[in-house]
């Protein structure tokens, strides 16, 4: 005798097939649902400042609040130098940029007016607030170009920042100024 409970069982099979789809569907496509937001950044040749151009990715329109600029260890460790609300609320669809300027006499004015304290291993980042899709953080690269004299290579990202700050170079706690400890060993 066949078992009754056979189209609950289908049914049960169909359900779970459908579920499955559904998380496939949805992780497919998550990354559309969410903006997504890039940064181009442009160091001027005079060193007097960087040039900044936030571009939408998505299809998703994002509508940008405010912008941060932060002397930061990482993500989550850092000091604030500046908060700037962008009044205009910009509204950038596919592919469309916001642009603007960080001075940077400004920036060390602003560094020092805020107590910001000079520390290993920190760059400069961006954090972007939009109303729609969260926070966005960028790291600033500065270039290299910046540092005059010898330095320790691994380390030049911090020290361009450190000097783009107007912070003085830094001695190295582990190696001697101007000395790669690549492929040596003692």
């Amino acid at each position: 005798m066949p078992d009754s409970n056979y189209p609950l069982y289908i049914s049960i099979v169909g359900m779970t097939i459908s579920l499955i789809s559904l998380a496939i569907t949805l992780t497919k496509f998550r990354k559309e649902i969410k903006g997504r937001l890039k940064m181009l950044h442009q160091f001027l040749e005079d060193n007097s400042g960087l040039d900044i151009i936030l571009m939408n990715t998505s299809f998703r329109a994002l509508t940008l609040i405010s912008y941060e600029i932060l002397y930061a260890s990482s993500d989550y460790y850092y000091q604030s130098i500046a908060t700037v609300d962008i009044d205009s609320r910009p509204k950038l669809a596919d592919s469309e940029t916001f642009k603007f300027y960080i001075d940077r006499k400004e920036l060390q004015e602003l560094a020092k007016k805020n107590g910001i304290k000079q520390g290993y291993y920190h760059i400069l980042k961006i954090r972007v607030r939009t109303s729609n899709s969260g926070t966005f953080i960028f790291d600033l690269d500065i270039p290299k170009k910046i540092i005059q004299g010898d330095y320790y290579e691994l380390a030049e990202r911090f020290i361009a920042a450190d000097i783009f700050l107007g912070f003085p170079k830094a001695e190295s706690k582990y190696y001697p100024t101007g000395k790669s400890m690549i492929g040596s060993h003692k």
